[in-house]
């Protein structure tokens, strides 16, 4: 075998060796969550009660980086880290549904008055 064959040879191997790296190593690609069609809907709701003056939720207003409550909201469901939309012990539908503060803060959110 003479070298010219030799380097093509070695070529080919590492060639080979590159393309099952890549194959392996890469992950597969995770899947688009899909928003339910109701949710801006039920952010919107819960952001305006938690801005109510009975309520006073930090919550409710824009971050400290401006981010709205309805937008944090819908970036949650877009990240796949959703609350079950007719769950009434958290998320959405909680807020939308507690009659004062303290109900509220069941639902797991701080309001004005204090921690939960």
């Amino acid at each position: 075998m003479t070298i010219k064959q030799r380097m093509i040879s070695l070529l080919y191997r590492l060639a080979a060796m590159f393309v099952v790296l890549v194959v392996v190593g890469c992950p597969p690609p995770r899947p688009v969550p899909v928003i339910p069609d109701d949710v801006p809907g039920k952010c919107a709701a819960m952001c305006e009660r938690l801005r109510e003056p009975d309520a006073d939720c930090p919550e409710g207003k824009p971050s400290e980086y401006g981010t709205t409550c309805e937008s944090s909201c819908e970036q949650i469901y877009g990240l796949g880290y959703v609350w079950v939309v007719g769950d009434e012990t958290s998320g959405p539908v909680c807020v939308i549904k507690a009659p004062d503060v303290e109900a509220i803060r069941a639902c797991h959110v701080k309001c004005a008055s204090g921690a939960p």
